[in-house]
């Protein structure tokens, strides 16, 4: 398989270790840079370095974020990055890099997997405003029942009423995987 120019550029610039999920420049060459001092002053500063840092991003749970990286101008999620670096290629558009321990900081090769869009929102923590702390599940003091909710293919589907949170969210859970595998 043929490696696409924009991976090689990447590869060019950027050493990916997957047990620790970071990014380290390079030493770039001279050819890099419009002039010498450019070109020492970068690999003075930069080389062998860890790319982006915690500080350029805020991040906590349910946030977003993620370390961006400036390369020649153009910003760029390291996540993406690595994707490309490891598998040659581009994730076709219609696909997200996903963490799936939710933390856009922690990029290790096993923590990212290639999403849908709608798949990739399921994985998203639950609402700062949801009172039960369980995706799709609300509690209704009218009724002293929990009732379960799913979304998928734009459809709400009502799960039903339960009288345990417990019970809500195994329904949530059981509707949660008959999507994701239709989907």
């Amino acid at each position: 398989m043929k490696i696409a120019p924009y991976v090689v550029y990447f590869n060019d610039k950027l050493i990916y270790d997957p047990v620790f999920g970071t990014l380290t420049w390079r030493t770039r060459p001279r050819n890099h840079f419009i002039s010498e001092p450019m070109w020492r002053r970068w690999n003075t500063k930069y080389a062998g370095r860890i790319v982006g840092h915690r500080k350029m991003v805020e991040w906590r749970p349910g946030g977003k974020g993620g370390i961006r990286i400036e390369i020649d101008g153009l910003k760029y999620y390291a996540h993406r990055i690595i994707w490309e670096i490891v598998y040659g290629h581009k994730p076709d558009k219609s696909l997200d890099v996903d963490h799936i321990n939710r933390n856009p900081h922690d990029n290790r090769l096993f923590n990212l997997r290639l999403l849908t869009r709608s798949q990739n929102l399921h994985n998203a923590a639950a609402n700062s405003r949801n009172s039960t702390g369980a995706r799709g599940v609300t509690y209704h003091k009218r009724d002293s029942l929990y009732r379960a909710t799913i979304k998928g293919a734009g459809v709400t589907h009502r799960l039903g009423s339960f009288k345990s949170i417990d019970d809500a969210i195994a329904a949530r859970k059981e509707a949660e995987g008959r999507l994701l595998v239709c989907s």
